[in-house]
């Protein structure tokens, strides 16, 4: 997983990455903080390049982190193949503009051909 500077651990990074990467999987689109965003986009690309395949190595390597079975089904049936002929570039970020309390940038991430 590719690290972006930010003060927080690595696994820390890595447990909010997977986190929204199975909540984006079941919803299509996600608003959070924009750095938390940043770090899960690089999770989910990497999830639907295995899910285009899906093999059953790649399955396996998917479900080391999608511990939900339903949506790592949703992955390989619907999603992966959506992209089949997609070199790259499977989500957007969209700024949604502040947070409320603290002025924190907040961003949506949703799938390319999925706007609405």
């Amino acid at each position: 997983m590719a690290q972006i500077k930010r003060n927080r651990c690595y696994v820390c990074d890595k447990g909010v990455a997977y986190g929204n990467n199975v909540s984006h999987a079941n919803n299509k689109t996600r608003r959070t903080w924009k750095p938390n965003l940043q770090v899960a986009r690089i999770v989910i690309d990497g999830k639907i390049t295995k899910a285009k395949t899906g093999t059953l190595h790649n399955r396996r390597l998917a479900g080391r982190h999608v511990a939900h079975r339903p949506t790592a089904d949703k992955l390989f049936k619907e999603v992966g193949p959506s992209f089949a002929t997609r070199k790259g570039g499977y989500t957007r970020i969209l700024k949604t503009g502040h947070r409320k309390g603290d002025g924190a940038e907040m961003a949506r991430i949703e799938l390319i051909g999925t706007e609405g």
